[in-house]
């Protein structure tokens, strides 16, 4: 587990998985009606592609065959919400922990991406793109994996 920090209020963050990766840019919000209007729609326009039909396991979450659609409080303390960057890191049991750390600016996001895991094990590889950061590691034999993507701001 990668270290995170305390949840921030007020913040929400819309993220769209595709198996064990954020599958497009993550979304913060300030107004909990606007998140839960665009999980909805993201749950939509997800069906037409995946051919099924969305269904809810439980509140802030949408499940569209490999898409899941996830709405959870952010972590983290960031300065403003101008470059931020939204962090999540995979578990080698397949779940985000933490689902969605918010860190200013990109080279705070690729540290963390890049922190020895558990502050041992170095990253196995990485990988840098114009609207993000990952880095993979294996952890008794099972690979996990840290992300970190520029997050579109929504008011």
């Amino acid at each position: 587990m990668k270290a995170g920090s305390a949840r921030h209020p007020g913040l929400l963050v819309l993220l769209v998985s595709e198996g064990l990766s954020v599958a497009f840019p993550p979304e913060v919000y300030r107004a909990r009606h606007k998140a839960e209007r665009e999980m909805v729609r993201w749950a939509q326009a997800l069906e037409a592609v995946a051919t099924t039909p969305a269904i809810s396991p439980f509140s802030g979450r949408r499940e569209i065959g490999d898409y899941w659609v996830r709405m959870v409080e952010a972590e983290g303390t960031p300065s403003s919400v101008s470059a931020l960057w939204v962090c999540t890191f995979w578990t080698t049991d397949g779940y985000p922990d933490p689902e969605a750390l918010l860190l200013q600016g990109r080279a705070r996001a690729r540290d963390w991406v890049r922190k020895p895991l558990s502050g041992v094990l170095p990253p196995v590889n990485w990988s840098s793109g114009d609207w993000s950061e990952t880095a993979t590691f294996i952890d008794k034999g099972e690979e996990c994996t840290a992300e970190a993507h520029l997050a579109k701001i929504v008011t």
